[in-house]
């Protein structure tokens, strides 16, 4: 074990936790897709006959993006109605704020310590439905199986694997100094490389509980994969329609507002949640979803508005296309 002053060996750390991102990613990635093969279309049409109610529209979007592990996911299942105009754009908003409640839970997965028990046993199940189950909708559940054995199983080797940082008293000054905003610039930085918020956050959660990642760096770091994630929505939004543009024009406002919101409230939020728990990595759990929860609130009553608002930034364009056009437009939402 290094002493406080002794470097960790950083050429077998690096590599070891590179590789193990790269699994938690692929794992990630595959869940997130094994759970749309699932439950997709039993999502999209629950989506669309239940967002009447904004309120409702929220808790929808709460429980689509805890079942399909991904806000993007449900944000991209949401855009794909509002053009088919199975839902307006207002209704819309609620299951985006909903969205962004979901997206905690997997957090609070993270935070838990037997985590590292079940990864073996959903890895071996994962493999044999995945193998020997009959019919495909088996095989699909192997696959989310095998797909969420792998993710616990690569964040408990990256924290393993970063231990010795615990140790290191440079990295622990440097994250100790670090101010609000630039944990957030960070936070961003980190979660649009690699596109995945829960990765971000997870990792932070991770560092915390190994004892490398204090509190209110852990904080801002989750705060910027708030402001991060919304570049693969926007990505995909562009050169789209406008509602879609609109969409992750929303998301991307509520994002930055809300978090700007917090950065000054960081301090106050690291006393709040020191009181839920004596583990420093549920503490950055309770902040993610304490912080998300409130955000979602503050905007809800105001989406009609907001709606509104957008609809005349970006109103929809005449329905004038070239020859061809329908068909290029068909071939760019693939």
């Amino acid at each position: 074990m290094p002493s406080d002053s002794t470097a960790p060996p950083w050429d077998e750390l690096v590599p070891s936790v590179l590789a193990g991102l790269a699994l938690f990613l692929f794992g990630l990635r595959h869940l997130g897709q094994s759970l749309q093969e699932v439950a997709g279309e039993r999502m999209k049409r629950s989506i669309a006959a239940a967002t009447d109610n904004r309120l409702l529209g929220l808790l929808v979007g709460l429980v689509a993006t805890t079942l399909l592990d991904s806000s993007s996911a449900t944000i991209i299942i949401v855009i794909s109605l509002v053009r088919a105009g199975q839902i307006s754009f207002p209704q819309a908003l609620g299951v985006i704020l909903g969205s962004n409640i979901g997206t905690t839970v997997s957090s609070q997965i993270y935070a838990f310590d037997a985590m590292k028990y079940y990864a073996p046993a959903l890895l071996l199940a994962g493999f044999l439905l995945h193998v020997l189950g009959r019919g495909e909708r088996w095989k699909g559940y192997g696959a989310v199986a095998l797909s969420l054995g792998l993710v616990f199983f690569s964040l408990n080797f990256i924290g393993d694997t970063m231990k010795p940082l615990g140790d290191y008293r440079p990295l622990r000054d440097w994250l100790v100094g670090q101010s609000s905003a630039s944990g957030v610039l960070v936070g961003a930085a980190i979660t649009a490389i690699i596109q995945s918020s829960s990765a971000t956050v997870g990792i932070a959660v991770k560092m915390a509980k190994e004892g490398i990642m204090p509190l209110g760096a852990g904080i801002a770091i989750m705060l910027g994969a708030e402001v991060g994630t919304c570049a693969d929505v926007m990505v995909a939004s562009i050169g789209r329609e406008r509602a879609a543009l609109r969409t992750g024009l929303f998301q991307l406002l509520l994002n930055v507002i809300t978090v700007a919101l917090g950065i000054p409230l960081v301090g106050l939020l690291g006393r709040l949640v020191e009181a839920t728990s004596g583990d420093v990595g549920r503490q950055i759990a309770n902040a993610h979803i304490l912080f998300n929860t409130a955000g979602a609130l503050l905007f809800l009553p105001f989406t009609p508005w907001i709606a509104r608002l957008l609809e005349r930034l970006l109103p929809d364009r005449p329905r004038r296309e070239a020859p061809g056009g329908a068909a290029a437009l068909r071939l760019s939402d693939t």
